[in-house]
């Protein structure tokens, strides 16, 4: 790569905050229609599928945090809002006295499928322009993802 970007078009890091920027909004407008934003979709499809993965069900919010990528002070105010509007539980974790697990509700586990379809139908319709090259993009996102 050239050590001097003559556009900004040029730029690798602002071409891909664009593209997250309007991917972003894409997926904002969305999920307006369940009432989410994208953080709190996030974390509740964490919380769904580690859930689905633990046979015990003790899935911690610093579990979540961490799977989803999601700072632990976020992840603690955005889950707390969840349990508010009644879509997640807190109950005694069976092994960590300091930890609770984390566990969605019937309303919860609803609210995770109808935005899981959403969030795919504007993936789909996003990285639809890429066509036949969307199998490199995402092996090339996971080369960005790791550190």
């Amino acid at each position: 790569m050239n050590s001097e970007i003559e556009k900004s078009d040029d730029s690798p890091s602002f071409l891909l905050w664009q593209v997250l920027n309007l991917w972003q909004k894409n997926m904002r407008q969305a999920l307006q229609a369940v009432e989410l934003t994208h953080v709190q979709f996030i974390l509740l499809i964490a919380t769904d599928w580690l859930n689905r993965q633990c046979e015990q069900g003790d899935v911690t919010q610093a579990q979540i945090a961490s799977y989803a990528h999601v700072e632990p002070m976020l992840a603690s105010q955005v889950l707390r809002s969840l349990e508010k509007k009644g879509l997640l539980t807190r109950k005694e974790h069976s092994t960590d006295t300091r930890a609770k697990s984390i566990v969605l509700t019937e309303e919860g586990k609803q609210l995770a499928s109808q935005a899981f379809l959403i969030a795919q139908q504007v993936d789909h319709s996003f990285i639809a322009k890429l066509g036949q090259e969307e199998t490199d993009f995402i092996r090339l996102m996971k080369v960005l993802g790791t550190e």
